[in-house]
């Protein structure tokens, strides 16, 4: 029997004045409330009679594919002449929802790179690494997925749904997928099961560790997590004897 591992995943808008606390659009609830797709799985084929179908290798691929989607409508447009980027949503929605990566690109050669807020937190009581890959059953010629992998176990960040712009302007529908998730583990058996979790403080104060360390220390958090030596090469006890390596609480229960 193949062995199962749960994944928690929570829904993860970033806190700000403008999302958190006395701020004039508060996180909690909004995206519940207008019931928003949250982590679909891919279910392109849901009929028909072509025998790969049947397929057990294509059935258990395609069944630990879940899709990341957007909670809204929005139309993106950058201003090439000003630098400036601007959409259809109210300016407050637009400040929390899109974000531009200024320091990753050159704004006067290169496409923008923007980030929109359909992010996700994910936490493994095992090592388990995420695969965050462009959509390519629903790809949009005018924007590109920046993809990414690392170990959901011992790091902890918001998976944000990030692209480049290939077109000035493009528009995204509510409920569109913007990329694709999947799961892989020490054991190419393993079958993931997913389950929603709350967010508390533990975890709030787990995931700002996470993110905050790279603004502290830029360029170190990878060599923390995987062991291998940084680009500065520091030997591999710099970091035993001036980081504090994780030791993760069992955050989920194997039913």
């Amino acid at each position: 029997m193949a062995k199962k591992i749960k994944i928690g995943y929570i829904p993860w808008f970033e806190k700000s004045k403008l999302t958190y606390g006395h701020g004039p659009l508060n996180y909690y609830g909004w995206y519940e409330l207008a019931n928003s797709p949250i982590l679909p799985k891919l279910d392109i084929w849901k009929t028909g009679s072509q025998g790969f179908l049947q397929c057990p290798a294509f059935k258990r691929y395609v069944d630990q594919i879940w899709m990341i989607t957007s909670y809204v409508d929005v139309t993106m447009k950058w201003d090439k002449k000003h630098k400036v980027l601007n959409s259809n949503l109210p300016q407050m929605a637009h400040e929390a929802m899109c974000k531009v990566h200024w320091g990753d690109f050159d704004p006067d050669k290169d496409h923008p790179i923007v980030a929109l807020n359909t992010s996700t937190v994910f936490l493994s009581d095992e090592d388990v690494w995420i695969e965050f890959v462009p959509p390519y059953y629903h790809l949009d010629p005018k924007w590109r997925l920046m993809p990414g992998s690392f170990n959901i176990c011992n790091w902890q960040r918001p998976v944000i749904p990030t692209f480049e712009m290939l077109e000035n302007e493009i528009t995204i529908k509510r409920g569109q997928p913007l990329a694709y998730i999947r799961f892989r583990s020490k054991d190419p058996q393993a079958v993931y099961i997913l389950e929603k979790m709350a967010r508390t403080d533990d975890i709030e104060h787990l995931v700002n560790s996470s993110v905050s360390l790279k603004n502290y220390m830029p360029n170190i958090s990878w060599s923390i997590v995987t062991g291998n030596t940084p680009n500065y090469l520091r030997p591999a006890s710099f970091f035993k004897e001036n980081f504090i390596i994780r030791k993760m609480k069992k955050w989920l229960k194997v039913s």
